[in-house]
């Protein structure tokens, strides 16, 4: 199993950006899953490509999801 960053999979300052505002606004669990795959998922054949292998939405997304709560976390904890 390789290790990829959310860089390659959200591309774009305003996806991030986008992937930020969904945490703060639904936390974590199924309501933002369901949005960060609406986010990823029109991207797939490009993140596919990015990272030459094919790519499930849902994983990618749970993975954005993984990100964004240590990141919050972190933050809390200074």
């Amino acid at each position: 199993m390789r290790n990829i960053s959310v860089d390659q999979i959200l591309t774009s300052n305003k996806q991030r950006l986008d992937a930020v505002h969904l945490y703060k606004q639904f936390g974590s669990g199924a309501e933002l899953h369901r949005h960060l795959v609406k986010l990823i998922e029109p991207h797939m054949s490009e993140i596919n490509k990015r990272l030459g292998q094919e790519n499930d939405v849902n994983y990618l997304a749970y993975a954005v999801e993984h990100v964004l709560t240590l990141t919050a976390e972190k933050r809390e904890t200074k």
